[in-house]
């Protein structure tokens, strides 16, 4: 599917990317196993990256809210003992406070998008992350075939710099440059960012 991109490079696929499906583990023995699937990768791959797609799957499959806690709380652990930034994707259209699991996450963005007439636009918001500051408020994106293109508001642009407000802590960029630059240069390693739209 991501063959249409410009960025698309099929010899790293099996070299430094890998897609691993943890749906059995999960369906077979709930949040615990696909936890304990989510460990062996970390172990053998030793991965900086990770994108867990279907966190409302898990949701599903989970007893209770605790047990969803449970999980991204050693997720978490997971996550700082590897150095490996972990994001979590889900589909669902609610409420950033109404999850008890997404306080607990290190990074929270929204990806929706709206009609403005008949035309949709795209947009974006960082709602949190945790230990950073950033521009709040929704900036407009696209997906083109170079990408993820983010277009910051007019403010985002001319925003002061605070001197002595440098990184105390390794960044993750993301390579998508307007979005690495409202974020002030990544996510956190080691974080627990999770996207929502």
């Amino acid at each position: 599917h991501l063959g249409g991109f410009s960025f698309f490079r099929p010899e790293l696929i099996g070299d430094t990317l890998f897609y691993f499906s943890g749906y059995n583990e999960l369906d077979q023995r709930g949040p615990s196993g696909l936890l304990e699937f989510i460990r062996r990768l970390l172990h053998d791959q030793r991965p900086s990256l990770v994108m867990l797609d279907g966190m409302a799957t898990l949701e599903a499959h989970a007893g209770s809210e605790l047990e969803v806690k449970r999980f991204v709380h050693q997720l978490q652990v997971l996550a700082a003992g590897y150095g490996c930034t972990i994001f979590l994707i889900t589909h669902a259209e609610i409420e950033a406070h109404s999850q008890p699991e997404y306080t607990m996450v290190d990074g929270l963005l929204r990806l929706f998008y709206r009609l403005v007439g008949s035309r949709a636009v795209r947009e974006l918001q960082v709602l949190k992350l945790r230990g950073s500051d950033f521009i709040e408020g929704t900036h407009v994106y696209e997906i083109t075939a170079d990408g993820l293109m983010v277009y910051p508001r007019l403010e985002a642009r001319v925003a002061p710099t605070i001197p002595g407000r440098e990184a105390i802590v390794e960044r993750l960029a993301l390579g998508v440059p307007q979005f690495d630059a409202m974020v002030r240069g990544g996510f956190p390693a080691g974080s627990t960012p999770m996207l929502m739209g």
